[in-house]
Order: C-alpha cells, then structure tokens, then sequence
C-alpha cells in the first residue's frame, strides 16, 4: 500500500488509512518504513490493527547532526509497534556520540525500547520502484532494517501451530516475542541501542507459539506534563485523561516536544508517555514551550494561563 512519495510524513491521514485498510483486509504484517509526528488517528489505527492481529514493525527514525532528536520517530514510538533500530555490519549501533554529517539511526526514550528490535544497516541492497534492473547500496537508514524484521515475522507466522480460539491480538504478541526471544542480545549496551536485541530470523523460526502473554496497554497521544502543570502538587499523582479542547493542546505540545532536541535535554530525555518529571524542571518545560517558534498562538495562550496558575 504506497501511501506517501517520501519516508518523511508530514500528513497523519494517508498513514491512518493504510494501517486501517491493513487491518480491514487481514493482513498479518505491515512494514512501516516511514514516520513523523504524533497524532491521534494514528493511535487509533495502529489499537485497531493491533486489535485485528496485524503485527506492526516500523522504523525508528534517522537523525543527520544535532536536529532532529535521536529518540524513536512515530509510529515506531507507540507500543503496540515494534520500532525497528540499526546495527552495522560488526554488531555495533547505527549511531556514534557527538554531532557530524553522516545519518545515524534514532533510539529510546528506555521505556520504548522494550518493544525494540535491531536489524542491519545500512548498505543493504535497495531497489528503485519502477526500475526493476536499479539496484543501489542506498538501504542507509532504518528503513532498511524495517523490511528484515517484518519478513522474519511473516516467516513465523507462516509456519507457527497457532491454535485455534485465540484473540487476534494474541497472534501478535505471539510473534513479538519469538522475534524479541531469540534475538542476539549479547552486544555491550545492546538494550539503549538495539532494544530486545539484533534480529537472529533463523532462530525466531524454533521459538513455540506462546498464548499466555500480556496484551500491552492501547497506545495513545498526550502530554500529561502540561495536566500536571496545571494545578497537580505531585507528579506522582496521575492527573485525569484530557478531553476536548485540552487534549488538542497536549497534542500540540508533544509534537513541538518532539521535534525539539533543546526540549528533550531540559527534561533529561524523559518520555511524556510515563516519566515524571519535578515542579522545577515543569516550570522550565512550560517556559521552553513558550519560546519555541513552533508553537501556534493558541497554545502559547494556553500555556501562559498555566503558567500564571502555576506561578
């Protein structure tokens, strides 16, 4: 399903109804080798492919220099998706410290990479649609490891015993975990760059079917900070799902969030999707929002109301 001329996407409607036509179909696999900024449609398509047993792998995003940020692009950051990371061919990460010209491949926040796998690139063999004698060494970034994982998948399920009577859903946490469990997972700090691991296809192929696994949790789009610096004394206290209005502005918030490498380092890398964050470092969050060229008006107004509450 070609849903977009670019693997950078701007636009969260084609993306939703490719995944959603995924689901109606039956499709059993989807590779994603393309990604931008949160939305709430691509949420709620990926909790209904998910729901259908459409096993989800997506690429974890690319970085050139210090913009944009290094963390896992969306949808690879939901974690109904496994986000799919780089390794090079000697096993190291697709990414080295400091800034420089070369891409390198995005990783984290920690929470994330739980439902992370590593496949190999780059330089990997990538043909050139519509030119079937075009063959380059282009396969430089994630969306070249995306394919591979999705492939080992398809292999699985291809020659899994699933029986009878189980939930969709659990047809996808069945194959996550025959790819996560025989990954290699031997590479020194393997976990913050590889998530479960570099993907090992032949060895997922004799991991058993497993019907006893958890269904993770539906993923969504907000950015419970700002609930916090509205009127909440502690960050350990969950502040109430937004609605309407409110959300649209969470929304917004994590978009510009997360296009901003400044914003990230002022809270520490921590991950809107779970980590707390003090009364300090919210202060700061809300300042830094506000000066950001990307907000719109209506979220500065908002965000200069909370900052007044918030003293």
């Amino acid at each position: 399903m070609r849903i977009a001329d670019s693997v950078i996407h701007f636009w969260n409607g084609a993306m939703a109804a490719g995944l959603n036509y995924a689901a109606e179909v039956g499709a059993d696999v989807v590779s994603v080798s393309m990604g931008g900024l949160p939305t709430r449609a691509w949420a709620d398509a990926v909790n209904r492919a998910y729901e259908a047993g459409v096993a989800i792998f997506a690429a974890a995003g690319n970085r050139i220099g210090p913009s944009p940020p290094s963390s896992i692009v969306y949808p690879a950051r939901f974690r109904r998706v496994v986000a799919v990371c780089g390794a090079t061919s000697d096993g190291s990460p697709y990414y080295r410290p400091g800034l420089h010209d070369h891409m390198q491949g995005c990783f984290g926040p920690a929470g994330k990479m739980a439902t992370a796998l590593a496949a190999y690139t780059p330089n990997m063999p990538w043909a050139s649609m519509g030119c079937r004698d075009i063959i380059t060494h282009d396969g430089g970034g994630t969306s070249a490891a995306t394919p591979q994982a999705a492939a080992a998948a398809a292999l699985w399920l291809l020659q899994a015993d699933i029986p009878d009577g189980v939930e969709p859903w659990q047809k996808v946490e069945a194959v996550r975990n025959a790819l996560f469990d025989s990954a290699d997972k031997s590479q020194p700090d393997g976990r913050t760059y590889f998530g479960q691991g570099i993907l090992r296809a032949r060895l997922a192929l004799d991991v058993p079917v497993r019907t006893d696994l958890k269904k993770t949790s539906a993923d969504s789009v907000s950015f419970a900070w700002l609930r916090m610096l509205g009127g909440f004394e502690s960050v350990a206290k969950a502040p109430p799902e937004p609605a309407g209005r409110e959300l649209m502005y969470e929304v917004e918030a994590l978009q510009v969030y997360e296009q901003s490498p400044r914003l990230q380092e002022l809270t520490g890398r921590a991950d809107p999707a779970g980590d707390p964050i003090d009364a300090v470092t919210q202060k700061r969050l809300i300042e830094g929002l506000l000066a950001s060229p990307l907000a719109s008006q209506s979220l500065r107004e908002h965000l200069t109301a909370l900052r007044r509450r918030v003293g």
